[in-house]
């Protein structure tokens, strides 16, 4: 081999641990930087107030920006009532079988809105009424049902003093949203904040805290009030800036009218698990005059949850509550568990959007200024004619006679005892 392939060759081989070091410094500094990321990450996670940062963060980043024409909602409410107690039987008798209906129908575009609700009990209807208003004209149609053959027609005005209207005239700017979860946090301070490892039933979990002192709510109300009357930027994002001024100004004064003692505290306990964090239960508590209101929520699955209440760590009741959202459809079942009574309620119904509003017959309407003493005769004649008011009459006066007793013709009380003379 001649002298300059001796050099080549030697080169060569001197640059191979060259371009292998050069490899190993780019690994080296991808894994600073990765271990760097990951141990900002857990510094932060590891800070006392980050779940309720975290917390505070989802619920104002959450758009209000409407993306329909027409949205329908229905929903069937049903309750069911049970207990060793008289009344509570009696209470029992008139709600179970029963089932409320709601509706709402909602036309962005045409700002039409029609609300209706039925009664039924037995799979019998026992009450049906409609609404319709029409926010650009002022004007809403109320429908009884079998109470009366016309329908009432009303200035919404002059009825409600309130925007009464299901839908935003204006959406929420989520940089408005933003500015708002800024300066809420801003008024958080650090001090409101802890956390402690502890075990509950055999789990490891940890405690996250926030201990916010009652008597600190009102500054900090008016605190975010003023700063967001001088925030430009925030009332920019407003049709009507004044308005909004005008309102925080509002919320501030009714703020003045807060008033707590030293040692009363509003306390949000958040147990999480794992690396993730993942919540398992949220306790929250209040004091207030001496005594102790807890809730305690325990998630028990995706979709099931349990909840318990305690005034001075004694148990007052308990329940769970279930909630399922597929799609349109969904469900939420809520149970309560007292001394003597469990009552379950069942809420279950589905969301339609972009379909056309229902018919509301308008044709034959009365305005409510002309209604006659015959009109308002009638009207009360067919409700007390009706198999509704009939259950609430029964009821009513079985309710006297188990706390009067039962009375003859003569309305003399016989069932007190003999030996009594008088009452």
């Amino acid at each position: 081999m001649s002298e300059e392939n001796k050099f080549t060759a030697t080169q060569e081989e001197f640059e191979k641990p060259k371009q292998g070091k050069k490899s190993i410094f780019i690994i080296i500094a991808l894994l600073v930087v990765m271990i760097a990321i990951v141990g900002a990450y857990l510094l932060r996670l590891n800070q006392s107030r980050y779940i309720f940062d975290k917390k505070i963060n989802q619920y104002f980043s959450t758009s209000e920006k409407v993306n329909y024409n027409t949205m329908k909602v229905n929903a069937d409410l049903s309750l069911s009532v049970n207990g060793v107690d008289a009344d509570v039987q009696e209470l029992g008798e008139l709600v179970n079988d029963a089932k409320i209906s709601i509706n709402a129908e909602v036309d962005q575009e045409t700002q039409e809105e029609i609300v209706g609700l039925k009664l039924t009990k037995n799979e019998k209807e026992l009450l049906g009424i409609n609404a319709k208003l029409e926010i650009k004209t002022d004007d809403m149609y109320m429908n009884l049902g079998e109470l009366f053959d016309k329908t009432i027609k009303m200035k919404i005005s002059e009825v409600y003093d309130a925007d009464v209207s299901m839908f935003t005239t204006e959406n929420v700017n989520p940089k408005a949203s933003s500015i708002v979860m800024k300066e809420l946090k801003a008024q958080l301070k650090d001090e409101y904040f802890s956390k402690e490892k502890v075990n509950i039933e055999n789990e490891n979990l940890i405690k996250n805290t926030m201990e916010l002192p009652l008597e600190d709510v009102a500054a900090i109300i008016q605190n975010i009030c003023e700063n967001l009357s001088d925030n430009e930027e925030f009332l920019n994002y407003f049709e009507n800036p004044e308005e909004i001024k005008e309102s925080l100004q509002d919320i501030s004064d009714e703020a003045d009218t807060y008033i707590f003692e030293e040692d009363e505290y509003l306390t949000i306990d958040v147990y999480t698990k794992g690396f993730m964090k993942e919540i398992v239960r949220v306790d929250v508590s209040m004091d207030i005059e001496g005594d102790n209101y807890q809730m305690a929520f325990t998630k028990l699955s995706e979709t099931e949850y349990s909840y318990k209440l305690y005034v001075d760590d004694e148990e007052q009741l308990s329940g769970k509550i279930n909630y399922v959202n597929h799609e349109n459809d969904f469900s939420i079942e809520f149970s309560v568990e007292a001394e003597g009574i469990q009552i379950a309620m069942k809420v279950a119904g589905n969301v339609v959007y972009n379909e056309a509003l229902s018919d509301f017959d308008t044709s034959d309407t009365v305005n409510y200024k002309e209604l006659t003493m015959d009109d308002m005769y009638e009207i009360m004649g067919n409700f007390m004619s009706s198999e509704l008011y009939g259950i609430f009459d029964t009821t009513s006066k079985n309710k006297e006679n188990l706390e009067f007793g039962d009375t003859s013709e003569e309305g003399e009380i016989t069932d007190w005892n003999e030996d009594e003379e008088e009452f």
